[in-house]
């Protein structure tokens, strides 16, 4: 197998020559980010240490066994990210000419319906528990409870708090721009508490680099931070409140906003616009958490008492 050694601290990391040509492929033609080509190696490493790196023995048997043996040891979410991966690699082989072009079809869909699960989310008062444990006795520390007041108030994506940049905030207005999933522009109203956290950690806490990037790492190199480094923030604030989550990371924040609002009263429509949703559908799964409304409209089954 041919390989190239790549040296990352603090460990080397030897990848196939196959699997750099797909980043390369991927970057130059489908435009992928190096975060979701990150996720993606994983499973394509897997797929190679089991059926080698010979794309012309590839058989759709092969790779519908390689898809079930994997999934039955994954939560649903892990199974759909695998198939995607596998399916984008087998793109790349076909417009390579590296395997035989019958094979586009060949990965099985993962069985996922939608709405059949309800939104993890925290209750009003663990989000300002949460708040109240942020410690700002240290830049690391200021920088970090404005991450965790962004998501806590705003309900913003991991991504786009890292990606957040100077002449995104209008201080006179008290507006914030965002540039959603759907490469659309959206302005949300920025609350007090969170603006004053973002000044003071710009002008007290923030390193004095030349960059448009609002949130920079503490230590070197002294660049935009990732949206990992947001998961992992809001991760440590929540276990360092003591509080048992449902899970553990940003995009529980995110739910808990919705949830939040949908109780004081705010319509579906009007929480897809906050939280700047493409289509009702993605918002209406928090319709499901308002069990007391539920049980109101609920019709009794058929037969049973009352």
């Amino acid at each position: 197998m041919a390989t190239k050694r790549l040296s990352i601290a603090p460990s080397e990391i030897i990848l196939p020559e196959i699997v750099l040509a797909f980043d390369q492929w991927m970057t130059a033609h489908r435009g992928v980010r190096l975060s979701t080509l990150c996720g993606y190696k994983h499973h394509i490493l897997e797929l190679l240490k089991i059926h080698g790196d010979n794309p012309r023995k590839y058989t759709t048997l092969k790779l519908r066994q390689f898809i079930v043996t994997q999934s039955s040891q994954c939560k649903v979410e892990v199974n759909k990210n695998r198939v995607t991966a596998i399916r984008m690699f087998l793109l790349f082989l076909i417009a390579t000419n590296r395997c035989d072009s019958n094979l586009e079809n060949s990965i099985p869909t993962v069985a996922h319906w939608r709405l059949s699960t309800l939104p993890k989310y925290l209750s009003s008062t663990d989000i300002e528990r949460i708040i109240d444990c942020c410690e700002c006795t240290t830049n690391l520390g200021v920088r970090n409870y404005a991450i965790i007041l962004l998501l806590a108030r705003l309900g913003l994506r991991s991504s786009e708090v890292a990606n957040l940049n100077m002449n995104d905030v209008d201080w006179p207005n008290g507006t914030i721009t965002l540039m959603s999933k759907n490469r659309r522009e959206a302005k949300l109203p920025l609350p007090q508490d969170v603006g004053d956290a973002l000044l003071h950690y710009i002008s007290s806490a923030r390193p004095d680099i030349d960059s448009e990037s609002i949130f920079i790492r503490v230590i070197a190199p002294r660049e935009r931070i990732t949206r990992r480094s947001v998961y992992c923030t809001a991760a440590a604030a929540i276990r360092r409140a003591g509080i048992i989550a449902p899970s553990y990371g940003a995009h529980i924040f995110r739910h808990s906003v919705a949830t939040s609002l949908l109780r004081q009263g705010c319509s579906l429509q009007t929480i897809g616009v906050w939280l700047r949703h493409e289509s009702v559908e993605t918002t209406a799964i928090y319709a499901k958490v308002d069990t007391i409304l539920l049980q109101q409209v609920s019709r009794p089954w058929p037969g049973a008492l009352p």
